[in-house]
């Protein structure tokens, strides 16, 4: 032993080595329209086996929640779970994902809990501004064929659409179409009221799916394009991309940390 030097202890090497460690990056993804945390199952599982920390939680009324759907199910029910998770783990530093209706969702959560989130991805979504509901994105004539479809159930919910006019690949089709659930319908007729803390979020990430054919999205890639404080990018692949390409998707997800 050299003089004058103490030894080096087991647990001292392992405090060591955590604080040279960096933490694992935590992503949160959130589902879109009929679907729930398990079409995120092919991404999280590559995630993972990079060293992230992943939640993919089921938002109220759809998948393995599809009981406790009902009238009062809306927008704010949803930002709300998300918001009590990040609360509940207590997260911070996240990268926040949202596809499709999820932007919806994660632009409320940004919006109340900026300080915690890292990033915001929204994949194939919206991304609405103060005052806007989903459906006011919406041409009449789908407003009108989702409201018809509504009506069926008094109000309460849409059938979703198949996995098929989403382009899902036929191995996985069944796989999709039988997990997807009704979706609230109050949901997509909710107004957000956003007060800018997502424009706080240092990293705005928005991720068009180059083969799906949507005008509303073309509309958010554009606007997106020209402001500064978000970066836009394109992936050859379609609306299911999480399903359809996860190791696309997961590879792009690790960019924008």
């Amino acid at each position: 032993m050299v003089k004058g030097r103490l030894p080096v202890t087991i647990e001292a090497l392992v405090l060591s080595t955590r604080m040279s460690t960096p933490p694992p990056v935590t992503f949160v993804l959130v589902h879109g329209a009929w679907h729930g945390g398990w079409c995120w199952r092919f991404v999280a599982d590559r995630l993972k086996s990079r060293g992230a920390r992943v939640f993919a939680p089921t938002l109220t009324g759809l998948g393995e929640r599809a009981h406790l759907l009902d009238k009062t199910v809306n927008l704010s029910t949803h930002i709300d779970d998300i918001c009590r998770l990040l609360r509940a783990e207590d997260l911070s530093g996240i990268v926040l994902v949202g596809h499709s209706y999820g932007g919806m969702v994660v632009s409320g959560v940004a919006d109340r809990m900026p300080e915690r989130i890292g990033a915001v991805v929204i994949i194939d979504g919206f991304v609405p501004a103060d005052g806007k509901a989903m459906s006011d994105y919406w041409p009449a004539s789908l407003r009108a064929e989702w409201d018809k479809k509504a009506a069926a159930s008094g109000g309460l919910s849409v059938p979703p659409i198949s996995a098929e006019d989403f382009g899902v690949n036929e191995q996985l089709c069944d796989w999709v179409n039988k997990n997807c659930t009704p979706h609230p319908y109050a949901s997509f007729n909710e107004k957000i009221r956003l007060t800018g803390g997502r424009e706080r979020v240092p990293n705005k990430v928005y991720i068009r799916a180059a083969k799906l054919r949507s005008k509303a999205f073309d509309g958010f890639l554009k606007e997106l394009e020209a402001d500064k404080g978000w970066r836009t990018l394109s992936l050859e692949c379609g609306h299911e991309v999480m399903v359809d390409a996860p190791e696309l998707l997961a590879d792009t997800l690790e960019t924008v940390t």
